[in-house]
């Protein structure tokens, strides 16, 4: 879906690829893993969240927003769980900014 919708980096091939079952490897279609390695992409656990986050706090300085997403069809009860933990366990190892570094 989101690869003929131009969300995502594809060729014309890849995107023909997309659109029928089969051949999505061979026409070179990015893998999630792709995306995970590039970076744009996160899987993992709350300490690896952590590390992450703490490696994009030292390339963008300043940055205060990220965008957290569900795949789609994520059951309601998991999303609450995952929300819950990086509640508890992510967002207290970044503390509140102070107006002096804004």
């Amino acid at each position: 879906m989101f690869g003929p919708l131009d969300f995502l980096p594809m060729t014309a091939g890849q995107k023909k690829a997309v659109s029928k079952r089969g051949g999505w490897r061979e026409a070179g279609v990015p893998t999630v893993e792709h995306f995970i390695e590039a970076g744009s992409w996160f899987a993992g656990t709350s300490e690896e969240l952590i590390t992450f986050l703490k490696h994009l706090e030292e390339r963008f300085p300043g940055i205060e927003h990220v965008s957290r997403n569900m795949p789609i069809a994520t059951p309601q009860s998991k999303m609450v769980e995952i929300i819950q933990q990086v509640g508890e366990e992510v967002i207290p190892k970044f503390g509140p900014r102070n107006s002096s570094q804004r």
